[in-house]
């Protein structure tokens, strides 16, 4: 079982539609996935019931130990947890419940965000508590693996060029390269119209849909990354 989890402090930028859209592909490929909902909106669990019941995806609730959660699911290849949208409170204390719970069950934790400064800034409180994660690991166990995806980005403006290097320029550490999936996605309608009916791009569009090709260029990349995890 390798668990993947969508993590970030800011809303908008698709962390649900991507955690669907992932399970969703990655079991029509004949994985076997679970999808666990670790947001208390409860949204990704919504959509998945509107789906027809001759192609059912397995989505359970999450308490607020998805850490403790995941020992149910061993049976399964994937397990994907779509997390809460905020990592910091209102009154700007770490919310140190389900985040870190989440963070310390993961092998990859993938954070989306759009190409604004705003929002690669404001994910700076989840790369923090990543961080701090693997600290507590130590030097035995694995590190948490995790990888920065630009999401509802707007092609062939300069803010979209620009994203990648305003990433790096604030989350490079020590020298070492902070990682960042070739893939990006555009806000398309799309993705949208397929969660009316609790499908995935994948299945929604023809064989030239744009979105399609998004999700399928990012299930290859979240498929070579989880090559490399060692249970």
């Amino acid at each position: 079982m390798k668990v993947i989890s969508l993590l970030g402090e800011k809303g908008g930028v698709g962390k649900t539609t991507l955690a669907i859209n992932l399970a969703i592909t990655l079991s029509n490929m004949e994985y076997k996935v679970a999808l666990l909902d670790a947001d208390p909106n409860r949204n990704a669990s919504k959509l998945i019931s509107l789906r027809d019941s001759d192609k059912p995806i397995d989505a359970f609730p999450a308490s607020t130990q998805p850490h403790k959660d995941v020992k149910k699911y061993k049976k399964y290849d994937f397990v994907i947890i779509d997390s809460p949208g905020r990592v910091v409170d209102v009154s700007g204390k770490l919310n140190e419940g389900i985040a870190i719970s989440t963070v310390a069950c993961s092998h990859l934790v993938i954070v989306p965000t759009s190409a604004s400064p705003n929002d690669i800034l404001g994910a700076g409180p989840t790369i923090d508590l990543i961080h701090r994660v693997n600290q507590d690991r130590g030097k035995k166990k694995p590190k948490v693996n995790y990888y920065f995806l630009l999401s509802m980005v707007q092609g062939n403006t300069r803010l979209a060029r620009d994203a990648r290097e305003h990433i790096r320029r604030l989350y490079n550490d020590k020298g070492k390269k902070v990682k960042i999936f070739e893939t990006e996605t555009a806000p398309r309608i799309a993705y949208q119209e397929s969660l009316t009916i609790g499908e995935s791009v994948t299945e929604y569009q023809g064989i030239f849909g744009r979105a399609k090709r998004e999700i399928n260029a990012l299930t290859e990349e979240v498929l070579k990354n989880a090559e490399k995890i060692v249970l």
